[in-house]
């Protein structure tokens, strides 16, 4: 049932990484981020694209668990009003930290 119904999702997400190959790691956290283990795993065997095996693997390995370091709590102790921008705020730093612009604590 799980293969049945992500199926078409994870050859939409497949598609776009084969067409994609210059995204950034966001970009690629960002699409791929909702599919399940299984849905990964179909899309690295149904590609015989190098390129898009080692995108896939990457996300898998090492930007799925890619976090901020700080947290709403923390902006909301800096004296941010707490709401919708805290979120923009984290999704920013986590994709500048994704795109490996961002490493530490006092860049975030």
């Amino acid at each position: 049932k799980l293969f049945c119904s992500e199926r078409m999702k994870s050859l939409s997400c497949l598609n776009w990484i084969e067409l994609n190959q210059d995204a950034k790691n966001h970009e690629i956290f960002h699409k791929l981020s909702s599919l399940k283990t299984e849905s990964i795993l179909f899309m690295m065997s149904a590609t015989n694209d190098d390129t898009a095996q080692k995108t896939i693997s990457r996300f898998y390995t090492t930007l799925k668990n890619e976090t901020c370091i700080l947290s709403g709590k923390d902006l909301v102790d800096m004296g941010l009003e707490p709401g919708p921008v805290i979120g923009k705020i984290l999704t920013r730093i986590l994709n500048r930290r994704l795109d490996g612009e961002i490493k530490t604590l006092d860049e975030e």
